[in-house]
């Protein structure tokens, strides 16, 4: 298909995730404890 543009990529993303409402984009990325992988 076309490729999508980078704005349609970030508001799929936003309403795939609702909480994405408030954070900034790209996410931050927070530090997982080892023992969750």
């Amino acid at each position: 298909g076309p490729p999508r543009s980078r704005r349609d990529l970030v508001a799929r993303a936003r309403t795939h995730h609702p909480h994405s409402r408030w954070l900034p984009w790209p996410p931050p990325r927070r530090p997982q404890p080892a023992s969750s992988l």
